[in-house]
């Protein structure tokens, strides 16, 4: 038999389970004895339980089980060894191991599990303890195996599917792949292939000893091609093709990289490069540059209300205002009136107004015309 998995659990502090009340199949301890193993094709698993029950000069009438879950796989009546004893201390060996049919091939939890059929007072499943040389204080591992009763051969070598068929899984310790197997167990295979001679209906539809051709392959994918003869045409490059080489050729010759746009309305071609064009020469946006070349920015909008003596954005209003009829009238009157003065002088000699002298130091003048013509 095979070995599909085993539990050997003696924890240093003992467990008692109570065997003195009656109690349907039961687990043990999903943690610690539990077994997770593959149930092999044919669905057999046969199971091995070992544990002591102590405490009364006769035995209680317990079972030994596998739960998958909630669900019961089987549970035995255990073999006991011995039945009675006169000492009310005495330990009574637990051993139970059965064959499961009809299992459900792949990965599985089992646990291992007790029942209690008839009671005996203070009487208990035990299992661990310290070790030491105290009395009556451990009791040893629980034992919790599981085997395949029917192996084809050695674990790992051979395997039966659910259909009955023998699959090979190792030669000579190899685990072997989905490939001609009469191939792998030939040790020169590179050697003998002009001698080797194909089984009739031996794999030959899935694995012909020969390419067909190499002229169009259309299937699968090639990772790597080395001195590429026949290279696609531009059409037949996908978007990731068409930018990988784009990335490349610019890597490699930056000069092969395009530079586009508009200058004064004419369309500019490709440009390679441009002498003397570095970030040492033009490292800021030229716009910085103005000011410190003698340039001088004009005047802003407010900037230009004040020089011409607008305290607004309204011009057109202020200029309305100045062109009302009551301010031209104001302004014809007042020239009128100018004129009414201007038009009385007399110039008897040009440039002169002729004028009669009426006071000096606003005191009248009187004089008599010779002795005293400035007194008054």
């Amino acid at each position: 038999m095979n070995l599909l998995g085993a539990k050997l659990y003696d924890p240093a502090v003992a467990v008692s389970k109570a065997t003195s009340s009656l109690l349907a199949l039961t687990a043990f301890d999903t943690t610690n004895l539990r077994l997770a193993i593959t149930v092999p094709a044919h669905g057999f698993v046969r199971f091995r339980i070992r544990c002591v029950v102590t405490g009364a000069t006769t035995v209680p009438v317990v079972m030994l089980g596998v739960l998958n879950g909630a669900s019961v796989v089987a549970r035995v009546i255990p073999h006991y060894a011995p039945c009675t004893a006169n000492a009310a201390t005495q330990d009574f060996n637990l051993d139970a191991e059965f064959t499961v049919p009809g299992l459900t091939p792949g990965a599985a939890n089992f646990d291992a599990a007790y029942g209690v059929e008839v009671v005996v007072a203070s009487t208990n499943i035990k299992y661990g303890g310290p070790n030491n040389t105290t009395t009556n204080d451990a009791w040893g591992a629980f034992v919790f195996e599981a085997w395949d009763p029917q192996p084809i051969a050695t674990a790992g070598q051979l395997s039966v599917d659910a259909n009955g068929r023998v699959d090979v899984i190792k030669v000579a310790g190899t685990t072997q792949t989905a490939r001609d197997l009469g191939l792998q167990l030939d040790a020169a295979v590179s050697t003998r292939m002009a001698t080797y001679t194909q089984p009739t209906g031996f794999l030959a539809a899935t694995f012909p000893l020969t390419v067909a051709s190499t002229t169009n392959i259309t299937a699968g994918t090639i990772t790597t091609v080395t001195n590429l003869t026949n290279a696609p045409t531009a059409g037949d490059l996908t978007a990731v093709m068409k930018a990988s080489v784009t990335t490349a050729a610019t890597a490699a010759t930056p000069v092969a990289a395009s530079v586009t746009g508009n200058v004064g309305g004419n369309v500019v071609g490709s440009v390679g490069s441009v002498t003397g064009l570095t970030a040492a020469n033009l490292d800021v946006a030229v716009s910085t540059r103005l000011a410190t070349a003698g340039y001088t920015a004009p005047l802003d909008a407010a900037g230009t209300r004040s020089a011409v003596g607008l305290a607004s954005a309204n011009m057109d209003t202020q200029l309305a205002t100045l062109a009302t009829a009551a301010a031209l009238s104001t302004v014809g009157a007042n020239v009128t009136g100018i004129k009414a003065k201007t038009d009385s002088l007399n110039f008897a000699v040009a440039g002169y107004a002729d004028v009669n002298i009426r006071y000096v130091n606003s005191v009248a003048i009187n004089g008599d015309g010779s002795a005293t013509p400035w007194g008054p």
